[in-house]
């Protein structure tokens, strides 16, 4: 079969197929930054997470930290894709 009508057999679907795949292999490719809601906090709080951020490690179970967007003393994250996430909040968790 001629490769161009073996090309144009897949038609529509098979495009879509591979834009989808283009679109997921760029979204979960190794490293970057992960995307991380920065909460809203008061000033005290503020200080104090970011002292908090200071002494954050650099791995957290074997996986090296990431950066996160936006950019933030607040945030932080772990491993490839994003498997441990972090961030501040004046309330107390349950």
């Amino acid at each position: 079969m001629n490769p161009r009508r073996r090309l144009a057999a897949y038609g529509v679907p098979g495009a879509l197929a591979i834009v989808l795949l283009l679109v997921a292999a760029a979204y979960l490719r190794p490293g970057g930054e992960v995307e991380a809601a920065v909460p809203a906090v008061d000033a005290k709080t503020g200080r104090i997470c970011r002292a908090l951020a200071h002494d954050l490690p650099d791995t957290v179970a074997g996986l090296k930290r990431r950066a996160t967007d936006p950019s933030s003393p607040l945030t932080a994250a772990w491993g490839t894709p994003r498997s441990c996430c972090a961030a501040v909040s004046r309330d107390r968790p349950r």
